[in-house]
């Protein structure tokens, strides 16, 4: 499995725990993302399962050939996951580009590589909240164009209620009084795990 952005690289060390994958590579363009989640590994004895390395959206050395459906070197992912950064907005620090994507711009850049490191019979999967959507951000229906035009069919969508969500309260209780456009949209906050393939050629 390929991580992009693994972050403290919490999600893939809990498939390998449970084993769903054998091996994760996971890149950060943080470095000290990617010392977190190497001494992470370290800590639950994952390290020689884990490949953690400084990088820019992906490994170089796995990139596909743009003339061949071969991975080049023979390498390749069955399963390639992105957790972006949820929420549109500017983000001048480091710090920030972990919770805001400018314009999607990161996104974006993912979704029109995502295809080139996938097996054949592989997958994409992304994970997003839609509170960017309900604060009027972005429209579901850009997501959508967005997969398409990165060679992208969506296959599945997963939806859980955020736990934000479940703190925030009820809105429909008249009791709970929203006072807070963020609040409001925590309240209905839904987190999407789309499985996306590689359209047929």
């Amino acid at each position: 499995m390929l991580e992009v952005g693994i972050g403290t690289g919490i999600l893939s060390m809990i498939m390998l725990r449970r084993g769903v994958v054998d091996r994760v590579v996971g890149t950060d363009i943080n470095p000290r993302a990617v010392a977190c989640a190497m001494d992470n590994a370290r800590q639950f004895d994952l390290d020689d399962q884990m490949d953690i390395v400084l990088a820019d959206l992906f490994p170089p050395d796995y990139r596909q050939s743009s003339s061949t459906t071969t991975i080049e070197g023979g390498k390749g992912f069955d399963v390639v996951l992105f957790n972006p950064p949820w929420m549109p907005g500017d983000a001048p620090t480091m710090f920030d580009s972990a919770v805001h994507d400018p314009d999607r711009m990161l996104l974006r850049r993912f979704v029109s590589q995502a295809h080139r490191y996938v097996n054949r019979n592989g997958h994409v999967y992304i994970i997003l909240s839609n509170l960017g959507a309900l604060l009027g951000l972005f429209e579901e229906q850009d997501l959508h164009a967005m997969f398409e035009e990165g060679n992208l069919e969506l296959v599945e969508v997963y939806e859980t209620k955020s736990k934000g969500s479940r703190a925030a309260g009820n809105p429909e209780d008249d009791s709970w009084h929203i006072t807070d456009g963020i609040t409001n949209a925590r309240a209905r906050e839904v987190i999407s795990l789309y499985k996306l393939s590689v359209k047929k050629r």
